[in-house]
């Protein structure tokens, strides 16, 4: 397999080639018995990004280089038809028909759980403690020897006080005894799983953002040249299944496509598409035009909008903070806040002291095929979004009172 991995500026960083596996063509019981392995989620990575801006701590990044192929399988006897091009013969001349494999490779179906079992055990065996509500995160120290270790796959972030560099080289060293590292280049974490990272120490800010990821999107659409929009949806436009006869065919327009490189967006840094992007997602198989429309208006809106994200404040430790989002901002801050309707703002404070505040609110039977409701919530913490859901429900309120409590 080749792939070309990008810099945050989209430019080329380094072409790879992999040889890789066909695992599904693996069968559970004989080539592999457990396949499930965790990744941290979104709301833990913003929270631990929340938490560096507001303790003032540092986030370093580190890569494992050919992760899964450092790790041994989990059983006895696996073999794979050599690659196309494969020439190495044995010692009386004959090319094998099968290989056989000792370590894991990519494809396997049980290559990433190795990997996670085995760092997992590596961090507990140094002390660090794994939280029970994400099996990705690990903690270590408080105060100034405060650690919070994030892992996705093979890359792994690590938070320490800014001040502290004897943890990062401890932290360092300690990984190199264990595993191939890439070199650690001692700077700071500014692009991950394609989000833009942006700090300002002197501010006390953390700034996440998709810019790169957003102009993709754009461009393969042929929407980064429209002149914009001001709203991610028409509030006016209600939404219902087409006739069959009105279906917008994939050759027209990549729907679905669209809706899932819309719905990455929604769920890392953009919280103010998360509504529009859950409805329209509920039209996938068939899209009629006034949903390709819509996804189009979407696409426009997010690339005028492109710079926006959702940014941690040092400052906002203390604050219940309720501005309203605006779009005269050359950075986007995303806000809740309470109103005439109903919105339910509820703030608690944290253990460092820091204000808590979730908001929620619902409709009423505003999805038009199934007149069932949808619930939207918002949780802030540091001046910033860290938590935030739109779904509909999974049943059918019938008052405004059951709606608000489902």
């Amino acid at each position: 397999m080749f792939k070309t991995k990008l810099n945050a500026d989209g430019t080329v960083q380094r072409y790879r080639a992999r040889l890789v596996a066909k695992g599904f063509q693996m069968k559970e019981g004989i080539d592999y018995y457990e396949s499930f392995s965790p990744v941290f989620s979104y709301p833990s990575f913003r929270m631990v990004m929340a938490r560096a801006a507001a303790m003032d701590m540092r986030v370093d990044q580190w890569d494992l280089k050919n992760a899964f192929l450092q790790q041994r399988i989990d059983v006895d006897h696996l073999y794979m038809a050599p690659p196309a091009g494969y020439s190495k013969t044995m010692a009386d001349g004959v090319t094998p028909a099968a290989l056989h494999c000792k370590g894991s490779i990519y494809g396997m179906v049980q290559s990433s759980r190795l990997l996670h079992v085995r760092l997992s055990r590596f961090l507990k065996a140094n002390g660090y403690r794994q939280l029970i509500s994400d099996k990705c995160v690990f903690t270590k120290g408080v105060g100034d020897d405060e650690e919070i270790v994030c892992i996705y796959v093979d890359d792994i972030i690590l938070a320490t006080k800014r001040g502290n560099e004897q943890k990062r080289f401890e932290f360092n060293k300690m990984f190199e005894k264990e595993f191939e590292m890439s070199p650690w280049t001692q700077g700071e974490c500014d692009w991950i799983l394609n989000i833009n990272i942006q700090r300002d120490w002197e501010k006390g800010t953390i700034h996440l953002s998709q810019e790169a990821a957003i102009s993709k999107l754009a461009r393969r659409f042929g929407l980064d040249n429209n002149k914009g929009s001001l709203l991610p949806m028409d509030p006016n436009v209600k939404f219902k299944k087409p006739d069959l006869s009105d279906v917008i065919p994939s050759t027209s327009f990549d729907y679905m496509s669209a809706i899932g490189g819309l719905l990455y967006i929604s769920i890392t840094t953009r919280p103010d598409i998360a509504y529009s992007v859950g409805v329209l997602s509920r039209f996938m198989s068939c899209p009629g035009e006034v949903h390709v429309s819509a996804a189009k208006k979407l696409i426009s809106y997010l690339y005028s909008t492109k710079t926006y994200g959702i940014r941690y404040s040092r400052s906002s430790g203390n604050e219940s903070a309720s501005a309203p989002h605006r779009h005269d901002q050359p950075q986007g801050y995303y806000h809740a806040e309470k109103n005439k309707k109903g919105i339910i703002g509820s703030p608690v404070q944290s253990g460092d002291g820091a204000t808590v505040s979730a908001y929620v609110d619902a409709d009423l039977a505003g999805d038009q095929d199934t007149m069932r409701s949808t619930t939207g919530y918002v949780i802030m913490l540091y001046g910033g979004v860290i938590s935030y859901s739109a779904k509909l429900q999974s049943t059918v309120a019938l008052s405004t009172a059951e709606a608000e409590t489902n």
